[in-house]
């Protein structure tokens, strides 16, 4: 199948249509909260109406291997994931996976993907795609979106960054990211505080945290008080008018 693309010029190309086999596996990007359980379960796949809400130009296919939090996978459902890609017509596959133990997953499917010549894009979401405030149309639609470029194997799209060393990845479970692992086991320097952009809760508008902050705050309150002060010694030292003493008899 083709799809039309308009160039700069105007004219019109015709593009070839991928086809993407998407591999759901449960995790937080399926969990829903059950009001029988009282609790969030993993529950239908995702990726589904998030990829068909989203006018996705690729022929995708979709294979469900189970309904699980990450953290309950066995050796048994990596083997079905493994056996699901190598037995796929597609060479582009998206897994969709929890976050605790996607990196283990990716490094089950690693040597199969190479032998295979597939590119595997594993991706999933910090906050279940049913949140308002959801990452998981943006790590879907970047997994979508780079899978078609990437080199045969395995990688890890998370947060608009293509991990595609497993084993160097990790998870900031505190600032809900993935990062790469630093030689010493330290995480990347933040940035530099008086240059990094925040959201101030008070109002939602962006503004400036640390020292530049505080010096302008600082600077504006001792420049009032000089003021008032100032005016105050206006009116002191100003000339005293003398009173009319003038009446009329």
């Amino acid at each position: 199948a083709l799809h039309v693309v308009s160039t700069s010029a105007g004219r019109k190309r015709r593009m070839p249509r991928q086809r993407v086999l998407c591999i759901t596996t449960g995790g937080s990007i399926d969990k829903t909260y059950s009001g029988e359980a009282s609790e969030f379960v993993v529950g239908a796949p995702a990726a589904k109406a998030v990829i068909r809400g989203s006018k996705c130009q690729h022929t995708v296919k979709f294979t469900e291997i189970c309904r699980k939090d990450s953290l309950e996978l066995t050796e048994e459902d990596r083997e079905a994931i493994v056996a699901a890609v190598k037995g796929a017509r597609e060479t582009l596959v998206v897994i969709t996976h929890g976050t605790d133990t996607m990196w283990k997953t990716a490094l089950a499917v690693r040597s199969a993907a190479e032998e295979a010549g597939k590119v595997v894009a594993v991706t999933g979401a910090m906050r279940p795609a049913a949140f308002k405030d959801s990452d998981a149309a943006f790590n879907l639609g970047a997994a979508f979106a780079v899978v078609q470029y990437l080199p045969a194997g395995v990688h890890v799209v998370m947060n608009g960054v293509v991990f595609s060393d497993p084993e160097k990845l990790e998870k900031d479970a505190k600032a809900e990211v993935f990062v790469e692992k630093q030689p010493n086991g330290d995480k990347p320097a933040d940035d530099d505080p008086a240059e990094t952009t925040t959201l101030d809760p008070a109002n939602d508008k962006p503004g400036y945290r640390g020292r530049g902050r505080g010096r302008s705050r600082g600077r504006g309150r001792g420049r009032g008080r000089d003021q008032q002060q100032n005016r105050g010694r206006r009116r002191a030292e100003a000339p005293v008018q003398p009173e009319n003493d003038d009446h009329d008899e």
